[in-house]
């Protein structure tokens, strides 16, 4: 069946555990998000272009950086400098939900033949080429903060 809508409940929950356990950085600026009312959860890839709520698309971020972002790719560049940032949330939800944070990133993003010990950098590699092919081939515009 094809998404037909935005589905964040889930990702909303373990980010909002972890706001409340200590903190939680916004994936995008770094900044602290201070409060459950200032997060937004985003879909790296928008959903109005990439129709996909699979954990590893859904980050926590400030909401005036999600505004900001709104429906643009983040450039390949910039994508590979917030690795870091990413790689925690995706470690946070594969914490949480091992099963399904598996499931649905070797289905959509790594391949469901790849290494489970190289996953996080094989899917750095593969979420710049989506991007990449977005932007320069699809002709969505670039985001970077």
């Amino acid at each position: 069946m094809p998404t037909t809508e935005r589905a964040i409940a889930d990702a909303r929950g373990i980010y909002r555990s972890a706001l409340e356990g200590g903190g939680l950085r916004c994936v995008w600026s770094g900044r602290t998000i201070p409060s459950a009312s200032e997060m937004h959860i985003d879909h790296l890839l928008p959903f109005s272009i990439w129709r996909n709520n699979d954990l590893w698309n859904l980050l926590p971020t400030l909401g005036s950086v999600n505004t900001k972002k709104s429906d643009r790719i983040p450039d390949p560049h910039f994508l590979k400098r917030r690795k870091e940032e990413i790689v925690g949330c995706w470690d946070l939800l594969h914490d949480r939900l091992p099963g399904r944070f598996e499931e649905e990133i070797r289905i959509s993003l790594i391949g469901p033949r790849a290494p489970w010990s190289d996953w996080q950098d094989l899917a750095i590699e593969h979420l710049a080429d989506k991007c990449t092919y977005l932007i320069e081939i699809r002709g969505y515009e670039a985001w970077a903060l």
